[in-house]
C-alpha cells in the first residue's frame, strides 16, 4: 500500500516476524562489524533463546535482568511512504537494577526514563542519549531537561528533533533517511540504494557510527560510516556487513 490508512480494512502484502528492538539491533549489527559491545537490558523469561544466540554468535556480551512479564513486543505497519509502530513495553515499562557502567561509549536507547537517567548519572565515558520513538510519549519536559545536562550527544530523527528544539544538548545528530544525517549543522550526505525495507535503518546507522568511532574517526567522519552501513543494511542482507569486519577505513567499504 502507498499510505497507511486511518480506518477500514486493507490487504497486507507481506508479513515478517523478526527479532529486534532498538538496543538489540544496534548491538547485533555492531557485533557483525567487529565492534566489541555489551548489551544491558531487562527482558522477559520468555525472551527467544535464538535471538540471544544471534547476538552472542557475533561477539555481543549480554547482561540481562530477567522479568516474569511478557514482552516487549512491537508491531510495525510499513507503507511505501511511512511506518507506524504499536509498542507493548512489558518488562521495559518499569526501572531495572542500578549499576555503574564503565565504557568508552555508553549508548542509552529506549526504556524506562527514570532508569535511564539514573544509569546515565552513574556511567563513565561518552554518554549517548537515544530515546527514539519513545521521546513523544515517555519523556516529560523535566526529564528531557535533565538528559540534556547529562548526555554528551543525542541522536534523533527529524520528527523527534522537533520535540528537542528547546533543549540545549552538547552535540546532536539528526538522521535524515536516504539524505544522510545532520551533525553540528552540517549535512553529511547519505548513499542511495534500492531499499528492501527501511525498518531498522536508524539502528544500522548507529552501529555504523560506532564502527567509525572504533576506527578512531571523529564524530563527523563516523557519521559517514553510519550512512554507508545503513545503506548496505536496507538493501536486504544483514550478513553482507560481515565483510566489513577488520577493515581499517570506511573508505574500504563497498
Amino acid at each position: 500500500m502507498s499510505k497507511i490508512p486511518t480506518s477500514g480494512t486493507v490487504p497486507v502484502k507481506r508479513v515478517e516476524v523478526k527479532p529486534g528492538g532498538t538496543a538489540g539491533n544496534i548491538a547485533r549489527i555492531a557485533g557483525i562489524l567487529g565492534v566489541k559491545t555489551t548489551l544491558i537490558s531487562k527482558i522477559s523469561k520468555d525472551f527467544p533463546a535464538e535471538y540471544k544466540k544471534l547476538m552472542e554468535d557475533v561477539g555481543v556480551d549480554t547482561d540481562f535482568e530477567i522479568s516474569d512479564e511478557y514482552g516487549p513486543i512491537c508491531y510495525i505497519v510499513e507503507s511505501d511512504e511511512d511506518s507506524l509502530a504499536f509498542m507493548y513495553q512489558g518488562p521495559m515499562d518499569s526501572p531495572g537494577k542500578l549499576r555503574r557502567i564503565d565504557s568508552e561509549y555508553v549508548h542509552f536507547a529506549t526504556g524506562n526514563p527514570d532508569w535511564i537517567l539514573n544509569l546515565m548519572k552513574m556511567a563513565s565515558g561518552f554518554k549517548v542519549f537515544d530515546p527514539g520513538q519513545e521521546l513523544s510519549y515517555r519523556w516529560s519536559p523535566d526529564r528531557l531537561e535533565e538528559a540534556s545536562r547529562i548526555a554528551d550527544l543525542v541522536i534523533v530523527n527529524e520528527s523527534e528533533n522537533s520535540i528537542l528544539e528547546r533543549y540545549r544538548f552538547k552535540e546532536k545528530i539528526v538522521t535524515l533517511g536516504e539524505r544522510g544525517c545532520l551533525y553540528n549543522g552540517e549535512v553529511i550526505e547519505g548513499f542511495r540504494t534500492k531499499a528492501i525495507s527501511t525498518v531498522g535503518a536508524g539502528d544500522a546507522f548507529r552501529a555504523g557510527l560506532y564502527y567509525g568511532l572504533s576506527l578512531g574517526y571523529d564524530l563527523s567522519d563516523a557519521c559517514k560510516c553510519g550512512n554507508m552501513v545503513a545503506a548496505i543494511y536496507i538493501s536486504g542482507d544483514i550478513h553482507k556487513l560481515s565483510i566489513l569486519k577488520g577493515k581499517k577505513s570506511c573508505k574500504e567499504l563497498p
